[in-house]
């Protein structure tokens, strides 16, 4: 991967971030919206939940691969050869009413 194209794809990831805050700010506006538990007790808020699927949603357009606690499960035998991934974790704190 050549330089060019590494700025490009770090542009993106900065553009996905932004929009990201955008949608999490929103949910984080109203006065109510859900907070779901992972099954290791963690909280997952609606404002993660939209965030993972607009990042993902740009980040999938570099077609590196995209490893994220809130997507599939990839198992590590497809993973071990990867050269370039995607680390996602948009994990936001729930604020308190």
């Amino acid at each position: 991967m050549n330089e060019i194209q590494i700025k490009k794809y770090l542009f993106q990831a900065v553009q996905a971030s932004l929009l990201a805050a955008t949608k999490i700010m929103a949910v984080y506006a109203g006065s109510d919206f859900a907070i779901e538990e992972k099954p290791d007790h963690s909280p997952l808020t609606e404002a993660d939940q939209q965030a993972h699927q607009v990042i993902v949603s740009i980040l999938q357009k570099t077609s590196i691969p995209i490893l994220s606690e809130e997507g599939k499960k990839i198992p590590y035998e497809e993973r071990k050869d990867w050269d370039w991934l995607w680390i996602v974790d948009p994990w936001t704190e729930p604020r308190n009413s």
